[in-house]
């Protein structure tokens, strides 16, 4: 076959090949390679505890000098307590209720532990902590991340392809181009067995040996 014997078909089929080729093994693209966001709800709640029931009494307070009346509210028991010392004439009780009442107490304690969130309160009064209560709100937000892409061959892959066979090493010997059609069977290492045959009755066998040259990212 001479040069001038070789059809612009011919030469648009082996580019054709060769360029779609190039395409899929220069690929890099994993069509698991797309951010991906999470939507993350809002989680409320509220955390109470009573330490003490106590009875309130409102009481009135007179200021001495600007004769000022203050309203106020107070422990029933402890003003009863209060009132019968006064009465009893027992200063050192009533020392001891007034100096009760404003002795400074610290509190600690982890109000909230769970998956989403911890929560430690802590409070410093003067007096006694009777109760608390903590309202707590986790926005929502949106978590976006790209998925990291595991590439693992299946058990068993079969291939199915076909070649042009160009004989440049022939072109004044009149031998035509042929086409060439093969099926393969690949395993998870990656090995491949062939068979193919050629439009000149040619029948191929082969065996190709998978070497790794880059490790799997772990």
């Amino acid at each position: 076959m001479k040069l001038k014997d070789i059809k612009i078909t011919d030469i648009i089929l082996v580019v054709f090949i060769i360029y779609f080729a190039i395409k899929l093994f220069s690929s890099t693209e994993s069509p698991n390679d797309i951010k991906s966001d999470i939507y993350i709800p809002e989680v409320s709640g509220t955390v109470e505890e009573t330490i003490q029931d106590v009875t309130e009494v409102e009481v009135k307070i007179k200021d001495p000098v600007t004769k000022t009346v203050t309203k106020i509210i107070v422990d029933e028991e402890y003003k009863k307590k209060y009132e019968k010392a006064i009465k009893e004439n027992d200063s050192l009780l009533a020392m001891n209720l007034f100096l009760k009442s404003i002795e400074i107490n610290e509190y600690s304690k982890v109000l909230v532990d769970n998956d989403t969130i911890k929560l430690v309160g802590y409070a410093k009064t003067r007096g006694e902590l009777l109760k608390y209560s903590i309202d707590y709100t986790i926005k929502a937000d949106t978590i976006s991340y790209i998925p990291k892409t595991i590439k693992e061959r299946p058990s068993l892959t079969v291939l199915a392809g076909a070649e042009v066979i160009v004989p440049l090493q022939n072109l004044t010997t009149g031998n035509p181009m042929a086409v060439k059609a093969d099926i393969g069977f690949q395993n998870k290492r990656g090995h491949i067995i062939s068979i193919g045959a050629d439009t000149q009755s040619n029948l191929y066998v082969g065996f190709k040996y998978a070497i790794s040259l880059k490790k799997k990212n772990k």
